[in-house]
């Protein structure tokens, strides 16, 4: 699949987040993205109702869906319990994609009092050899 530079790109990611020592009680996420030489751009949180989309894979279209009742979304995590790893999903779009070459995409959560966490996840710390794509959720 082929994305276009310029066009939305949505991406749908899947996180474990751990909470050391306290209860972390989420109230919102900012993702941002930085493409090499660019400035961050922040990306849309999207919580999916209803994902469709077509793929093209040796010459055929086929359309799938997100199977909902194998996602669950870190967003609707109120509390990250203390020394517990909650395992979710973040679905973002970026607009506009510029294509793959990002340095980092960075997620803030933020609780009720404002304190906030980051998380980054680098593009040089991801093995493109270890990714691992779960065709369980599409149907």
């Amino acid at each position: 699949m082929k994305n276009i530079a310029g066009a939305d790109l949505i991406l749908l990611q899947k996180v474990s987040i751990f909470s050391q020592n306290i209860n972390f009680y989420l109230k919102d996420i900012k993702i941002f993205i930085k493409y090499d030489g660019d400035e961050e751009i922040e990306c849309t949180n999207m919580v999916w109702r209803d994902l469709k989309f077509t793929i093209v894979m040796n010459g055929q279209s086929s359309l799938k869906t997100l199977d909902k009742s194998q996602v669950k979304y870190i967003k609707h995590q109120s509390v990250f319990p203390k020394n517990t790893s909650i395992v979710g999903f973040i679905s973002f779009k970026v607009n506009p994609y510029k294509g793959e070459s990002f340095e980092y995409v960075k997620y803030i959560f933020e609780d009720f009092k404002e304190n906030k966490k980051e998380l980054i996840i680098r593009r040089n710390d991801i093995n493109d050899e270890t990714l691992h794509f779960d065709d369980n959720l599409w149907v």
